[in-house]
């Protein structure tokens, strides 16, 4: 077997080692993810705001205090959002909370079946109070749904940048033979 120089094993390995690097830090901290997003979300609204500043100063009298006033409000939303960078997962989870509490509700309503004075348990009845239990769980803990997503997406990404690993690995070994 022919020995790699450093060079090599970094073109082999750098990729692969980027992935499964990007995949701990979702599985260990998923948090940074929902963070990060609400800054990427804050920033955008700060550019906004210079946007539509700019666009009051330099451009034509007829809107500018609609401008002017859309700039602060923008510029307001993206420095709360700044210091707050978690309440777009907040409130996205609770927003399915919700959504998954409403539909449970409805299908837990829809499955209830009496024989005589005795509910039937159907499997209906059991899937809507497990949505409905699940959409109580978001609404209360809103980052769960967040954490489990970037959980479940770090052990992919780790999984990936193994397979990648192994295959760059094993496609250089079949080309030298």
């Amino acid at each position: 077997m022919k020995k790699y120089t450093p060079a090599q094993l970094i073109r082999l390995f750098a990729a692969p080692a980027a992935t499964v690097l990007l995949g701990l830090v979702l599985l260990f901290s998923p948090d940074t993810a929902s963070a990060l997003v609400g800054k990427i979300l804050a920033w955008c609204a700060i550019l906004s705001a210079l946007g539509l500043g700019a666009g009051a100063v330099l451009g034509s009298a007829g809107s500018r205090n609609n401008r002017i006033i859309w700039a602060v409000i923008c510029f307001a939303g993206g420095m709360w959002l700044l210091m707050n960078p978690l309440t777009v997962a907040k409130f996205l989870g609770r927003v399915l909370g919700i959504t998954l509490m409403i539909r449970g509700g409805q299908s837990t309503a829809d499955n209830i079946r009496y024989q005589g004075k005795k509910l039937m348990i159907s499997r209906g009845l059991l899937l809507g109070a497990a949505t409905l239990l699940i959409g109580l769980i978001l609404t209360i803990l809103p980052l769960s749904g967040s954490r489990m997503f970037f959980n479940i997406l770090g052990i992919i990404l780790i999984c990936v940048g193994i397979a990648q690993g192994w295959d760059n690995f094993q496609g250089r070994k079949l080309l030298e033979e």
